[in-house]
């Protein structure tokens, strides 16, 4: 069966950023909250975290909602690893702690803000727990981890660990992973039929089954594929210092599939003038 890959932006987000029921079981099996803390409703929000003021940086993350509790939740996808990668998971939950704050509210009116992040690739500064693939980070003291300042809260998960273990993690945070890399872009895939077994899961298998892109964003879906194995390439080779013609070739095709140029200098090291050239 042909199905496309939830792990792609364009169909993340319509299944995680339109099915409410959905994304709740997603964040409740992942993220660190008690039975008390569960998450029961949600209401999306805008996905782009504008800056305060128009000369700052824009952000776009895939999914943002609040539930009953006026909790702010992230939810983002992310392809590759970069070393940009954490301070703009900071950015980003920073801004949406901040965009609470209104003229005479009580600072402790504020409400934490949960962040999400899957990464399809392995971080550098875990590689060595090779069995951890789920890693939650906290501001806190640092001799006396129990205290804490309960603004935010990072998860980020490693999806490639994810597959190499023997999904030890617990149950319906395993059907989420499992539901998120059974794909893997391939052509013919058979859904495990582990992920029918939760109401929610087997609703996120039911909308790949059933979805239908039109021309434009099955172009979309393919282009941003493009777009990965182009990356994948880049960044294949872009720590080797002499492999400056293929970093000079890949940001031109990086170039010609459309790919920002901020982007383009991240990747290749190259400088925008370089790339002005090509």
């Amino acid at each position: 069966m042909k199905l496309y890959d939830p792990r792609a932006d364009l169909v993340f987000r319509k299944i995680f950023g339109t099915h409410k029921k959905i994304c709740i079981s997603l964040l409740n099996s992942l993220l660190p909250l008690k039975e008390d803390e569960k998450i029961v409703s949600i209401e999306y929000q805008d996905p782009d975290l504008l800056p305060e003021t128009p000369d700052k940086k824009n952000s776009v993350v895939d999914v943002r909602c609040i539930d009953s509790n006026n909790r702010t939740f992230i939810v983002e996808m992310q392809m590759f690893w970069t070393d940009s990668f954490l301070m703009r998971t900071l950015l980003n939950a920073s801004k949406a702690f901040a965009a609470q704050a209104e003229r005479g509210m009580n600072f402790e009116d504020l409400k934490p803000v949960y962040s999400l992040c899957l990464l399809n690739e392995g971080m550098p500064q875990t590689r060595k727990f090779r069995d951890e693939f789920l890693h939650t980070y906290y501001i806190q003291h640092e001799h006396h981890n129990e205290l804490r300042i309960g603004g935010m809260v990072f998860v980020l998960v490693e999806l490639m660990k994810f597959k190499s273990t023997n999904r030890a993690h617990k149950r319906l945070a395993d059907l989420w992973l499992t539901f998120l890399t059974f794909v893997d872009n391939k052509e013919n895939v058979v859904v495990p039929e582990e992920l029918r077994s939760d109401p929610e899961v087997n609703s996120a298998v039911e909308c790949l089954e059933q979805m239908h892109l039109t021309k434009e964003e099955r172009q979309a879906y393919d282009h941003f594929w493009d777009t990965v194995s182009c990356e994948r390439s880049l960044l294949s080779g872009r720590y080797n210092e002499g492999r400056t013609d293929e970093k000079l070739a890949n940001a031109t095709k990086m170039k010609q599939i459309g790919i920002p140029v901020d982007q383009i200098i991240e990747v290749t090291g190259l400088s925008a003038e370089e790339i002005a050239k090509l």
